[in-house]
């Protein structure tokens, strides 16, 4: 994949980014200001700087997606097959598989991530903040919702995994799991 054009932060309007793989040449309007990686197989990630949102380009398609939420600015990007990674200002990074969906909160720097690195086939993301380096796992597994609770914005979220357990997560990040049913096979 090739990709030509320019946004950047300096920038008020639009910029039109070509892509070109085997042959077909499409096009992307990017509104404002942003910036943009493209992995090795054709994922592209990118921050509207205006706007301080994260989005990303599955490959094959030219629709613009939005990319994971954050309260703070995001400050690195990155992509490789289906993973897609920002970095934020206040030290969290976040990751998406595009294909299925699934989304990873990386809690841990004390500095802003100012650079990200993500490998698809080790399962791995290192993000730099300050001093530190981290190297992430990602499973290879994902979790697939199966209905919110009542209760609005930031409501517990009940998912089952491939391993047959049901989820019930908590608000504000998730970091509470509570099994509510598990398929335990005999051995």
């Amino acid at each position: 994949a090739r990709w030509t054009g320019s946004s950047s932060p300096s920038e008020a309007s639009p910029s039109t980014v070509v892509m070109e793989r085997s042959g077909v040449r499409s096009s992307l309007l990017l509104p404002g200001p942003n910036q943009f990686a493209v992995g090795a197989g054709g994922l592209v990630v990118g921050v509207d700087a205006a706007a301080r949102t994260s989005w990303y380009v599955s490959p094959g398609t030219n629709e613009r997606k939005e990319g994971p939420r954050s309260e703070s600015v995001p400050t690195a990007l990155g992509a490789d097959g289906d993973l897609a990674v920002w970095g934020y200002m206040d030290g969290s990074a976040r990751v998406r598989d595009v294909r299925t969906g699934a989304t990873w909160t990386l809690l841990g720097h004390s500095k802003a991530i100012y650079w990200v690195f993500v490998s698809e086939r080790l399962r791995r993301v290192v993000t730099i903040g300050g001093p530190e380096m981290r190297v992430w796992r990602i499973p290879s597994f994902a979790v697939r919702p199966i209905g919110t609770l009542p209760g609005g914005r930031g409501a517990p979220v009940a998912a089952t995994s491939p391993d047959g357990k049901a989820t019930i997560f908590g608000d504000s990040g998730g970091a509470v799991g509570l099994v509510i049913h598990e398929n335990l096979t005999a051995g």
